[in-house]
């Protein structure tokens, strides 16, 4: 009896320190980690949240622009994404300043982000998030 309890007790701590292993159990904690610098960097934490993330001097991370990044790119001075709203009907756009580290347009429309874009010279196109990935792996 005592074997049999160690046995299923050993499992059950495999099976439990391995649950987030891409490797044995699919995606875990983090699927994707895009970097775009030292940083600033894309990665989802579950399925459908894919973040912006800021890592300060300390290496604290923290959410920059919130879920779902749909689609990104970057320059030298500038991030820009395109969000998906919780409805999945209305996209949003975003730039960042990657410099100043601050968030120079928020939840824009399509017409206001190519104004602002242009107003910024910013000579970069999004591209979704997925072929960013293949890209960067």
């Amino acid at each position: 009896m005592n074997k049999y309890l160690f046995g299923c007790f050993c499992l059950l701590i495999t099976f439990f320190s391995l649950g987030c292993s891409n490797a044995l159990f699919g995606p875990g904690t983090t699927e994707f980690k895009i970097s775009i610098d030292e940083y600033f960097f894309i990665a989802n934490t579950s399925k459908d949240n894919i973040v912006l993330f800021h890592r300060d001097e300390y290496k604290i991370n923290r959410e920059f622009v919130p879920r779902k990044i749909v689609r990104a790119n970057w320059n030298e001075d500038y991030i820009i994404l395109e969000r998906e709203n919780a409805n999945q009907k209305e996209l949003k756009y975003w730039i960042v300043d990657k410099k100043g580290i601050s968030i120079v347009g928020a939840n824009l429309d399509l017409d206001r982000y190519n104004e602002l874009k242009d107003k910024l010279k910013i000579e970069v196109d999004l591209i979704k998030i997925s072929k960013l990935r293949n890209v960067m792996s």
